[in-house]
């Protein structure tokens, strides 16, 4: 699906962050992203040209720009969790039930993961 928008996956990763944390400033989705401020630049002048981003200035900091996804986006990310959804549906069908216990003992150990990466800007310290 990625493909029938013409984007690529550091694109992509933009989009579905946007989704996630709608308005968000560049500074603090190039922190998410882990990735330079002039890199999320760059990709949201490539989005914003194809009609991907729309781009504000921030009002409480008019040196800052906010993100939103278009509707055009907005549809191709949610079909892209829908089918993620599916996928994630389709192979914990396949496992036994011991298996799908074990994943399931381990999600607080990897929110709390998630939560550190996030908190370091997914940066190793």
């Amino acid at each position: 699906m990625r493909e029938a928008l013409d984007i690529t996956q550091s694109e992509g990763e933009l989009l579905r962050l946007l989704e996630r944390r709608p308005g968000i400033r560049v500074q603090d989705a190039a922190i998410e992203l882990g990735i330079a401020s002039n890199s999320v630049s760059t990709l949201v002048k490539q989005l914003t040209r194809g009609g991907l981003v729309q781009r504000a200035s921030d009002p409480l900091d008019g040196r800052a720009a906010c993100l939103w996804l278009t509707p055009l986006s907005q549809d191709w990310v949610t079909r892209i969790g829908s089918a993620r959804e599916q996928a994630i549906d389709r192979a914990l069908e396949a496992l036994d039930d011991s298996e799908r216990a074990a994943l399931q003992a381990a999600v607080p150990a990897m929110v709390h993961l998630s939560k550190v990466i996030v908190s370091k800007g997914g940066r190793p310290q």
